[in-house]
């Protein structure tokens, strides 16, 4: 039993047992306005919950100017903007999102009693998906904002 209902509930539904009213700006991922971007990267985050994709809801980081954020067009795109040079790390997409993650969590969903947290990662889009204990300490990259650019690709599998 989770804040929001039944554990048996779509895992899209429960994973951080919040819902979109729930969120809070957090000062710290917002850009100053009217200075120039020096970094504009994307990554495309899966999220399987016992063999289901959780869709990254709208308006991840949406607060005034946001360095991270989300599109309603972009499917699991996680856009990471910055007016300063700046390493993106994923725990800051899930802090902006409002859900804490690492090796032993992600939100709500822990390991242990048989449940295990994965995570693969597919460098700027190239090569196969190789396997990260990184998590949220995970350096975001990408070659730029530019039509086609390279984009990592990191998946976790709760099961």
């Amino acid at each position: 039993m989770n804040a929001r209902g039944s554990d048996a509930a779509d895992p899209i539904q429960v994973l951080a047992d919040q819902d979109v009213n729930d969120l809070v700006p957090v000062a710290s991922f917002t850009n100053q306005v009217g200075h120039a971007e020096v970094v504009h990267i994307h990554a495309i985050l899966n999220i399987y919950i016992g063999g289901k994709q959780v869709e990254l809801p709208t308006g991840i980081g949406n607060f005034g100017f946001p360095l991270i954020h989300t599109h309603p067009a972009e499917f699991n795109v996680v856009h990471f903007h910055s007016t300063s040079p700046h390493t993106f790390y994923l725990g800051e997409a899930f802090a902006a999102w409002g859900i804490s993650m690492d090796a032993t969590h992600i939100g709500r969903y822990r390991v242990g009693d048989g449940h295990i947290l994965t995570m693969e990662v597919q460098r700027q889009g190239r090569g196969a998906f190789v396997p990260s204990k990184l998590f949220g300490d995970y350096a975001i990259q990408s070659t730029g904002e530019a039509k086609g650019d390279r984009r990592d690709v990191i998946n976790i599998r709760y099961t």
